[in-house]
């Protein structure tokens, strides 16, 4: 989540203008209720599902769509989507003031 916020306040600081106030806001909403909501939903009355404690899944791994995955090739797959927005923003921000 600190990816997906820091790329709203990266481009909120590089291409801030007054008119831009209220879309940054409601993205910056959008991505807080997207972890939020779910969050949310490991909570609710009847939800007898637990997560994997770090020791389960460092022994187990995930299984996926494509089958299984050791805990380093899951937490890469995870982390590598928000890392490489986070890195897109910086880019955009750089090229836009380096044009300017």
């Amino acid at each position: 989540m600190a990816c997906y916020l820091g790329f709203i306040g990266i481009t909120a600081m590089a291409f801030g203008n007054p008119g831009l106030a209220i879309p940054m806001t409601i993205f910056a909403l959008f991505i807080v209720a997207g972890f939020g909501v779910p969050a949310m939903f490991t909570r609710l009355k009847g939800n007898d599902s637990k997560p994997l404690t770090l020791g389960q899944f460092e022994s187990f791994g995930i299984v996926t769509h494509t089958g299984k995955l050791a805990p380093r090739d899951a937490a890469v797959q995870v982390l590598l989507l928000p890392v490489l927005v986070l890195f897109w923003g910086l880019t955009a921000a750089i090229i836009a003031a380096l044009v300017s």
